[in-house]
Formats: C-alpha cells, sequence, structure tokens
C-alpha cells in the first residue's frame, strides 16, 4: 500500500460519509452534532479518514468490509454512549448501521476507482 492508495481510501470513505454528516447536522439537527461546542478542525479529521482508509484497504470483499465499518463505528459509538449522557442509543444504534453501510459502500466505489 503507497500513500496514493491509502488518501484513494480515505477519500472515498470521505464522500461517502458527506451526506449521512449532513443529514445528521442540518435536517435530523441532532443536538450532538450541532451543538455550539463543536468546531470543525481539519488535520484531526483527514487523520481519522486516513485511518479509516488504512482498514478499508485490508478488506477483501464488501461484506467483510461491512462487518469491519460496524465493528469499528460501533466502538466508537457505544464508548460514546458509555460516556455522555447526551448520547443516545439510537444514536449509537444508527451510526453502527452507518459504518457498515458506509464501508460496504466505500469498498464498492475504491473497486471501481481501481479499474
Amino acid at each position: 500500500m503507497n500513500f496514493r492508495e491509502l488518501a484513494t481510501a480515505a477519500g472515498a470513505i470521505a464522500v461517502v460519509d458527506i451526506p449521512w454528516l449532513l443529514l445528521q447536522k442540518l435536517i435530523i439537527k441532532d443536538p450532538f452534532y450541532s451543538s455550539p461546542n463543536s468546531t470543525f478542525r481539519l488535520i484531526p479529521t483527514i487523520i481519522v479518514y486516513l485511518a479509516l482508509g488504512f482498514l478499508l484497504l485490508q478488506q477483501t470483499s464488501a461484506q467483510k468490509a461491512a462487518m469491519v465499518g460496524a465493528a469499528t463505528y460501533a466502538v466508537y459509538d457505544f464508548t460514546l454512549l458509555a460516556l455522555r449522557s447526551d448520547f443516545s442509543w439510537f444514536q449509537a444504534i444508527a451510526d453502527t448501521v452507518w459504518g457498515a453501510i458506509l464501508f460496504y459502500l466505500s469498498y464498492q466505489v475504491l473497486e471501481k476507482v481501481k479499474k
């Protein structure tokens, strides 16, 4: 794996993830994502997508990618659920399911880009 492959995988995940993030912030108006204390920081965001891209590149099928996505998001979401009173079961479950969908779709996008 080289940096170009990693950046491509990270980019695929970011592009697929944007609708979910916008849904959370603009349409559902989830207070967790719309908090006045929330600020967007570019460098941590890039690091997260590179880490997710690394995980995606390890997968050999869309189904395995979906399982890894669900597991990755479950660790994050259920940790938040354990630690924060403003994070709900609905948010944890919905975002975990999104993790599976995100990795499944991103794997498909990456396969098309490779061809």
